[in-house]
């Protein structure tokens, strides 16, 4: 499980949606990222490896797009900018395999 754009609230939210998750799926690993701060981008290195298909799924405009863009060291997929409101836009219209550097090894 990812919790996404760490960087846009406070510690208290994270943690405090790190317990949500934690209280409704017990042993599911909760992994803290920031695309913009590059904070637990590290953490995923155990499920990015040769050969393994991941997915990222959630809501509009959690940074799904921006992740994968980071990952692939490429603007591969569009992004736009989070709503003054600071809900996503809806930009992602398809479902897309992207490979990564160093995944067809």
């Amino acid at each position: 499980m990812l919790i996404t754009k760490s960087d846009a609230v406070s510690p208290e939210v994270v943690a405090g949606a790190v317990d949500a998750v934690n209280a409704v799926a017990p042993g599911v690993r909760v992994l803290v990222i920031s695309s913009t701060t590059g904070e637990g981008l590290s953490d995923l290195a155990d499920y990015l490896i040769p050969g393994r298909t991941i997915a990222l799924l959630g809501l509009s405009g959690a940074g799904k797009s921006t992740l994968v863009n980071l990952l692939a060291g490429e603007e591969i997929l569009a992004t736009g900018a989070v709503r003054s409101d600071g809900k996503g836009r809806h930009t992602t219209t398809h479902r897309q395999l992207v490979l990564l550097p160093g995944g067809d090894s």
